[in-house]
């Protein structure tokens, strides 16, 4: 699910079990100016970033992955070095599901056709 986060909700540690999992790291847009009513014409973002580990916590560094929205929309990309996928951003809280396209795990699962 995706929900804005608050700092102590922002652990980056958390992993992803066996690289089927997710770890959410979220938060607001970073940019805090004092002003709130600036926030006030600017509706809320949410934020969420997957972190995919194995079950020994190495990264799945450089695994290209698909991001499925409940809206439909998908969206590909590939890990950085520590596993994390790109940080999405959406205007309302929407389930995403993220399917790592990484030789050992579509085997096991039957495959992605690209």
């Amino acid at each position: 699910m995706l929900e804005a986060l608050t700092d102590e909700g922002s652990d980056k540690d958390g992993g992803a079990e066996g690289g089927q999992g997710n770890g959410g790291v979220g938060g607001g847009d970073g940019n805090d100016s004092g002003n709130d009513n600036e926030d006030k014409d600017e509706p809320e973002k949410y934020t969420l970033q997957f972190h995919f580990t194995d079950d020994d916590g190495i990264p799945y560094s450089e695994t290209r992955y698909i991001a499925f929205f409940e809206d439909g929309t998908q969206a590909r990309g590939e890990t950085d070095k520590d596993g994390y996928t790109e940080i999405f951003i959406t205007d309302s809280e929407l389930t995403i599901k993220v399917r790592l396209l990484h030789q050992s795990i579509d085997m096991i699962e039957g495959g992605v056709y690209e």
